[in-house]
Protein backbone atom coordinates (compact mmCIF):
# COMPACT_ATOMS: atom_id res chain seq x y z
CA UNK A 1 0.00 0.00 0.00
CA UNK A 2 1.05 3.63 -0.76
CA UNK A 3 2.31 5.77 1.94
CA UNK A 4 3.18 9.51 1.89
CA UNK A 5 5.50 11.80 4.33
CA UNK A 6 3.43 13.66 6.36
CA UNK A 7 4.90 16.50 8.32
CA UNK A 8 7.11 14.64 10.64
CA UNK A 9 5.96 10.83 9.51
CA UNK A 10 4.84 8.54 6.99
CA UNK A 11 1.43 7.98 6.94
CA UNK A 12 -0.23 4.56 5.17
CA UNK A 13 -3.04 4.35 3.32
CA UNK A 14 -5.46 1.91 0.90
CA UNK A 15 -7.42 3.61 -1.63
CA UNK A 16 -9.81 2.58 -3.52
CA UNK A 17 -12.40 3.87 -6.55
CA UNK A 18 -12.54 7.47 -8.32
CA UNK A 19 -15.17 10.28 -8.02
CA UNK A 20 -15.67 12.51 -5.16
CA UNK A 21 -13.38 11.78 -2.05
CA UNK A 22 -14.67 10.15 1.09
CA UNK A 23 -12.44 9.43 3.65
CA UNK A 24 -12.49 7.33 6.27
CA UNK A 25 -10.70 7.60 9.83
CA UNK A 26 -10.61 3.97 12.00
CA UNK A 27 -10.57 4.60 15.92
CA UNK A 28 -8.01 3.44 18.84
CA UNK A 29 -6.29 -0.26 18.25
CA UNK A 30 -7.65 -0.12 14.85
CA UNK A 31 -5.84 0.49 11.27
CA UNK A 32 -7.39 0.87 7.66
CA UNK A 33 -7.87 -2.77 7.46
CA UNK A 34 -11.34 -2.26 9.64
CA UNK A 35 -12.95 -0.98 6.05
CA UNK A 36 -11.93 -4.20 4.48
CA UNK A 37 -15.75 -5.19 4.48
CA UNK A 38 -16.88 -1.89 3.34
CA UNK A 39 -14.30 -0.15 0.79
CA UNK A 40 -15.47 -2.42 -2.09
CA UNK A 41 -19.26 -0.81 -1.20
CA UNK A 42 -18.06 2.86 -1.08
CA UNK A 43 -15.25 2.58 -3.75
CA UNK A 44 -17.98 1.98 -6.70
CA UNK A 45 -19.68 5.55 -5.94
CA UNK A 46 -16.54 7.24 -4.31
CA UNK A 47 -12.69 8.14 -3.90
CA UNK A 48 -12.31 6.27 -0.85
CA UNK A 49 -9.48 7.01 1.03
CA UNK A 50 -8.72 5.33 4.42
CA UNK A 51 -5.32 6.32 6.67
CA UNK A 52 -3.80 4.78 8.97
CA UNK A 53 -3.08 7.29 11.95
CA UNK A 54 0.07 8.31 13.79
CA UNK A 55 0.82 5.09 15.83
CA UNK A 56 -1.13 2.96 14.30
CA UNK A 57 -1.00 0.03 11.84
CA UNK A 58 2.04 0.73 9.22
CA UNK A 59 2.09 4.80 9.68
CA UNK A 60 5.24 6.08 11.69
CA UNK A 61 5.00 5.69 15.53
CA UNK A 62 7.06 8.40 17.00
CA UNK A 63 8.19 8.14 20.45
CA UNK A 64 6.23 10.96 21.59
CA UNK A 65 2.85 12.39 23.36
CA UNK A 66 -0.04 12.44 20.77
CA UNK A 67 -3.26 13.94 20.54
CA UNK A 68 -6.61 14.65 18.86
CA UNK A 69 -5.36 17.70 17.40
CA UNK A 70 -2.36 16.21 16.37
CA UNK A 71 -4.11 13.38 15.02
CA UNK A 72 -6.32 16.01 12.75
CA UNK A 73 -3.36 17.92 11.59
CA UNK A 74 -1.96 14.76 10.53
CA UNK A 75 -5.28 14.65 8.23
CA UNK A 76 -4.77 17.65 6.55
CA UNK A 77 -1.66 17.22 5.72
CA UNK A 78 -3.06 13.77 4.00
CA UNK A 79 -5.25 16.18 2.31
CA UNK A 80 -2.73 18.52 1.14
CA UNK A 81 -0.55 15.26 -0.07
CA UNK A 82 -3.19 13.44 -2.19
CA UNK A 83 -4.81 17.28 -3.53
CA UNK A 84 -7.98 16.51 -1.76
CA UNK A 85 -10.11 20.02 -1.88
CA UNK A 86 -12.94 18.88 -0.19
CA UNK A 87 -13.86 15.34 1.21
CA UNK A 88 -16.77 13.51 2.86
CA UNK A 89 -15.68 12.98 6.37
CA UNK A 90 -16.25 8.90 7.78
CA UNK A 91 -14.99 8.06 11.41
CA UNK A 92 -15.25 5.67 13.65
CA UNK A 93 -14.88 6.03 17.45
CA UNK A 94 -11.41 7.75 17.88
CA UNK A 95 -11.57 8.36 14.41
CA UNK A 96 -14.96 10.13 14.90
CA UNK A 97 -13.43 12.28 17.54
CA UNK A 98 -10.16 13.15 15.02
CA UNK A 99 -12.99 14.18 12.34
CA UNK A 100 -14.73 16.56 14.67
CA UNK A 101 -11.51 18.29 15.39
CA UNK A 102 -11.06 18.20 11.83
CA UNK A 103 -14.04 19.60 11.15
CA UNK A 104 -13.59 22.17 13.31
CA UNK A 105 -9.95 23.31 12.31
CA UNK A 106 -10.80 23.00 8.60
CA UNK A 107 -14.27 23.66 7.76
CA UNK A 108 -14.62 24.33 4.22
CA UNK A 109 -12.44 21.22 3.60
CA UNK A 110 -15.70 19.09 4.40
CA UNK A 111 -18.92 18.58 2.40
CA UNK A 112 -20.32 15.85 5.27
CA UNK A 113 -19.29 14.46 7.97
CA UNK A 114 -20.43 11.30 9.31
CA UNK A 115 -20.15 9.93 13.02
CA UNK A 116 -20.23 6.32 14.45
CA UNK A 117 -19.92 4.96 17.93
CA UNK A 118 -18.15 8.01 19.24
CA UNK A 119 -17.70 10.97 21.87
CA UNK A 120 -17.18 14.63 21.96
CA UNK A 121 -16.17 15.14 25.56
CA UNK A 122 -14.37 13.23 27.91
CA UNK A 123 -16.36 13.68 31.17
CA UNK A 124 -15.46 12.81 34.84
CA UNK A 125 -17.26 9.17 34.20
CA UNK A 126 -14.80 8.69 31.34
CA UNK A 127 -11.76 10.49 32.72
CA UNK A 128 -12.10 7.81 35.55
CA UNK A 129 -12.36 5.08 33.34
CA UNK A 130 -9.22 6.12 31.17
CA UNK A 131 -7.17 6.58 34.44
CA UNK A 132 -8.14 2.51 34.76
CA UNK A 133 -7.31 1.27 31.38
CA UNK A 134 -3.76 3.13 31.89
CA UNK A 135 -3.28 1.21 35.35
CA UNK A 136 -4.42 -2.05 34.05
CA UNK A 137 -1.97 -1.75 31.19
CA UNK A 138 0.72 -0.68 33.74
CA UNK A 139 -0.60 -4.02 35.95
CA UNK A 140 -1.65 -6.19 34.16
CA UNK A 141 -0.21 -5.96 29.78
CA UNK A 142 -2.62 -6.13 27.47
CA UNK A 143 -4.47 -9.01 28.33
CA UNK A 144 -5.93 -7.16 31.11
CA UNK A 145 -5.72 -3.98 29.62
CA UNK A 146 -8.22 -5.39 26.56
CA UNK A 147 -10.69 -6.78 29.27
CA UNK A 148 -11.50 -3.16 30.78
CA UNK A 149 -11.82 -2.10 27.54
CA UNK A 150 -14.24 -4.43 26.27
CA UNK A 151 -16.08 -3.62 29.75
CA UNK A 152 -16.21 0.03 28.96
CA UNK A 153 -17.60 -0.71 25.58
CA UNK A 154 -20.03 -3.04 27.26
CA UNK A 155 -21.39 -0.42 29.56
CA UNK A 156 -21.36 2.40 26.99
CA UNK A 157 -23.75 -0.31 25.04
CA UNK A 158 -26.24 0.13 27.75
CA UNK A 159 -29.46 2.19 27.79
CA UNK A 160 -28.44 5.67 28.91
CA UNK A 161 -28.29 6.44 32.57
CA UNK A 162 -28.39 10.24 31.79
CA UNK A 163 -24.64 10.78 31.85
CA UNK A 164 -22.91 12.55 29.35
CA UNK A 165 -19.71 11.82 27.53
CA UNK A 166 -19.64 8.32 26.03
CA UNK A 167 -22.05 7.37 23.40
CA UNK A 168 -21.91 4.05 20.71
CA UNK A 169 -22.87 0.45 20.38
CA UNK A 170 -21.04 -2.56 21.08
CA UNK A 171 -17.76 -2.98 19.72
CA UNK A 172 -15.23 -5.60 18.77
CA UNK A 173 -12.03 -4.74 20.39
CA UNK A 174 -8.48 -5.53 17.82
CA UNK A 175 -5.77 -8.12 19.48
CA UNK A 176 -2.69 -6.02 20.01
CA UNK A 177 1.33 -6.88 19.72
CA UNK A 178 4.19 -5.18 21.47
CA UNK A 179 4.85 -4.83 17.63
CA UNK A 180 1.70 -3.14 17.03
CA UNK A 181 1.04 -0.38 19.43
CA UNK A 182 3.17 0.00 22.42
CA UNK A 183 2.16 0.02 25.88
CA UNK A 184 3.62 3.45 25.96
CA UNK A 185 1.70 4.85 23.20
CA UNK A 186 -1.61 4.20 24.77
CA UNK A 187 -0.32 5.61 28.00
CA UNK A 188 0.35 8.92 26.48
CA UNK A 189 -2.75 8.93 24.44
CA UNK A 190 -4.96 8.53 27.79
CA UNK A 191 -3.37 12.01 29.06
CA UNK A 192 -3.74 13.63 26.22
CA UNK A 193 -7.18 12.48 25.54
CA UNK A 194 -8.55 13.90 28.95
CA UNK A 195 -9.25 17.73 27.94
CA UNK A 196 -10.96 16.59 24.49
CA UNK A 197 -14.10 18.34 24.33
CA UNK A 198 -15.52 19.91 20.88
CA UNK A 199 -19.08 19.72 22.20
CA UNK A 200 -19.51 23.60 22.11
CA UNK A 201 -17.87 23.86 18.98
CA UNK A 202 -20.28 21.92 16.84
CA UNK A 203 -23.82 23.34 17.04
CA UNK A 204 -22.27 26.51 15.55
CA UNK A 205 -20.30 24.31 12.89
CA UNK A 206 -23.72 22.30 12.07
CA UNK A 207 -25.44 25.26 12.00
CA UNK A 208 -23.59 27.34 9.63
CA UNK A 209 -21.91 24.96 7.19
CA UNK A 210 -24.33 22.45 7.04
CA UNK A 211 -22.59 19.57 7.70
CA UNK A 212 -22.67 17.99 10.52
CA UNK A 213 -24.72 14.60 10.89
CA UNK A 214 -24.79 11.66 13.57
CA UNK A 215 -26.02 8.07 12.58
Amino acid sequence: MPKVDVRDIEINYHEEGTGFPLVLIYGLSGDQAGWVWVMPEFSKHYRTIAPDVRGHGDSGKPDMPYSIQQFSEDIFALFQKLEISQAHLLGFSMGAAIAQQFVLDHPERVKSLILVSTFSHIDVHLHKAFIKLRKSLDRGGYSTFLSGAQHIYRKASRPSTGRPGIHGTSLGVCPLSASYLSRDYYCQLFYKLYNLSVTAYLFPVKQSNGISKRI
